[in-house]
């Protein structure tokens, strides 16, 4: 793919847009000031390359509206000044910028430009209220030296010569650190967890295999629209006839949310869940329950099922080993095998669902050895896995608590199930943690653990899948480092900072 990486400036007395061709190594400056107006040239520039793609941090939220806009209306500017031009197009900025902020739809919808673009803050789901990040922060976090705010204010009037450079200057230094930023979305970057993982490639393969134009998608919504798509197909209708809004309830019984292969061989677990089966929930009432058994807490909340672990080393030995057991695809799983979907819209939903989960463990073993089918595996995996948080989302159409609390609660108790059949066999759990149990084992117990993983599976219909480990190092149940017997290396917790990237 042919990118161009840029950025713009709107202030009152200088507009500035700034280019870096990543495949020329080029700069290219276009500016409009008192002293000069480059717009002729920005047009014919932008125009005699339309097979690139123009990269903006935010862009579609603002600069291309900016450039869209300049587009459009510059033919008609010939008898106004530079200084009109700026003050025009500064309006402008400002206008798009509180719209925005008040989150009124951009004037300019992407099928609308006259030019191609990619947003690497909306792939990277940067635009999430939740993890909203500013490109100063990712200049930050790649450690770049020149971390700066704008240097003159926007509506500085009576611009020098002096000042219009070192905004110049300013904007480069954003081109690049966005430019270094592209690099780690395409996989160039020896950051363990980017390295190798093109996200450009993987949506150019989505929207070939799937006709889902998703180029300036984040995960979390391509996901949604290959749900739509298997649900519409099955369903037999047209986007237009989706339903928009979720399933309320005023109320959840939570025996509703408990497989019926659910059961316990100890008293303490007996009560435990015939007190959830007599649990009402309202409407925003949260999940909390802690267990302290087998000389372990273990908390049952929204997120999953979790021990309490303290800051710890486990070493495995000739006799002692360290084994992890996690369930394949576990959130799905639950809700395939015990054929749940959201109420309001209909078991079509989960007959296209099953077709994507079946699909991709069709495909995942060809996945090693084609590109192409690694991309329709990952996608139909950003799907099948998204649909478990969507049903927690009131904005999502997927809507219906009743399905994420099942999904939630059912997988926090087969868990424990397992977790119970370990310890009254003298199979010490280690740590437990969402989809996954960690236990330390003498190696004569070994035969008895895989006679229980197959009675749990038997029981359950899931899968277990298998690491074996030489040290683990825990802070807390969600950050530890874990080293597996060929050496390799599994971390977990705190991202690592992209200083390491480049």
């Amino acid at each position: 793919m042919k990118v161009i990486i840029g950025d713009l400036e709107t202030m009152l007395e200088m507009f500035l847009c700034i280019f870096y061709d990543s495949q020329e190594k080029k700069w290219y400056t276009f500016e409009v000031s008192k002293w000069k107006n480059e717009i002729d040239k920005l047009i014919k520039y932008v125009e005699s390359h339309p097979d690139h793609y123009l990269v903006f941090y935010n862009g579609l939220r603002f600069d291309t509206q900016v450039l869209e806009f300049i587009i459009t209306n510059y033919e008609n500017w010939n008898e106004k000044e530079n200084l009109e031009i700026c003050a025009i197009i500064s309006q402008l900025a400002t206008d798009t910028i509180h719209d925005a902020n008040y989150e009124v739809f951009p004037k300019y919808k992407e099928s609308d430009l006259s030019f191609k673009t990619l947003d690497p803050f909306k792939i990277a789901h940067y635009d999430n209220k939740n993890r909203m990040v500013s490109l100063k922060r990712l200049e930050f976090e790649m450690d770049l030296e020149n971390i700066e705010e704008m240097p003159i204010h926007h509506l500085k009037k009576d611009l020098t010569r002096e000042e219009a450079d070192i905004t110049i200057n300013y904007c480069k230094n954003d081109v690049y650190a966005l430019y270094k930023f592209y690099n780690v979305l395409i996989g160039k970057t020896e950051h363990p967890l980017y390295k190798g993982n093109d996200q450009i490639e993987l949506r150019l393969d989505i929207e070939q295999e799937f006709g889902i134009p998703c180029l300036n998608y984040s995960d979390s919504k391509i996901g949604d629209e290959m749900i739509k798509k298997f649900y519409c197909e099955e369903k037999k209708i047209s986007y237009s006839e989706l339903k928009t809004k979720g399933l309320f309830r005023k109320e959840i019984r939570v025996r509703h949310c408990i497989a019926n292969y659910i059961s316990f061989q100890t008293p303490q677990l007996q009560k435990f869940v015939n007190d959830l089966r007599r649990t009402v929930m309202a409407q925003d009432d949260a999940f909390l329950e802690e267990l302290n058994i087998f000389g372990q807490t273990y908390t049952f909340a929204r997120g999953g099922l979790h021990t309490v672990n303290t800051p710890k080393i486990f070493e495995a030995t000739e006799d002692q080993l360290i084994i992890d057991w996690d369930v394949s695809s576990y959130y799905p799983a639950i809700i395939i095998n015990n054929e749940r979907y959201p109420h309001h819209l209909g078991k079509e939903f989960l007959v296209g669902y099953r077709k994507m989960f079946e699909r991709r463990l069709e495909l995942k073993p060809l996945a090693k050895k084609d590109k192409r089918i690694r991309g329709i595996v990952g996608a139909l995996k950003l799907a099948v896995n998204s649909v478990y948080g969507k049903s927690s989302d009131m904005q999502s159409w997927i809507y219906d608590r009743l399905l994420t609390m099942f999904t939630t609660i059912t997988g926090e108790l087969s868990l424990m199930m397992l977790i119970e059949a370990y310890e009254l066999n003298e199979i010490k759990v280690i740590s437990a943690n969402t989809d996954g149990v960690t236990v330390r084992i003498h190696k004569d117990k070994l035969a008895k653990m895989m006679e229980i993983n197959q009675w749990w599976m038997d029981i359950t219909k899931y899968e277990l899948e298998r690491t074996d480990y030489s040290k683990i190092i825990f802070s807390t149940v969600n950050d530890y480092i874990a080293i597996k017997t060929d050496g390799e290396i599994k971390k977990k917790g705190e991202i690592l900072p992209l200083s390491t990237v480049m």
